[in-house]
């Protein structure tokens, strides 16, 4: 998602170039902003300014966007966890035989 916005973005715009970054696209706010408790995190300019562009880019808020990011990352991390957990039991040949037993019992389960 966020590549494919640095990929669309103005071929003569520098990261760096923070002013005309900061000019061409704007930090936006929602009225979430002001309804919930917000923090400040400090980030580097050059990061303010590129979260804005690719808020921007989505059509968002920089607050919604960094909330969605996060939402995804935290997805990607339980499912990262739980696929780690899956291998390590398939390694695991204790795990590998409850496993056995539990699919050879299924159908002995009261409804």
């Amino acid at each position: 998602m966020c590549m494919n916005a640095l990929l669309l973005a103005p071929p003569d715009l520098a990261l760096d170039d923070v002013a005309e970054v900061e000019r061409q696209n704007p930090a936006s706010y929602t009225g979430d902003m002001t309804t919930n408790p917000t923090a400040t995190i400090r980030v580097p300019i050059r990061t303010r300014k590129l979260l804005g562009y690719l808020a921007k880019w989505q059509g968002v808020s920089v607050s919604s966007y960094l909330t969605t990011l996060v939402k995804e990352q935290w997805h990607e991390a339980v499912i990262a966890a739980v696929r780690e957990e899956v291998l390590m039991d398939e390694a695991n040949p204790e795990a590998a035989a409850e496993y056995a037993l539990w699919e050879e019992t299924w159908d002995e389960i009261p409804e």
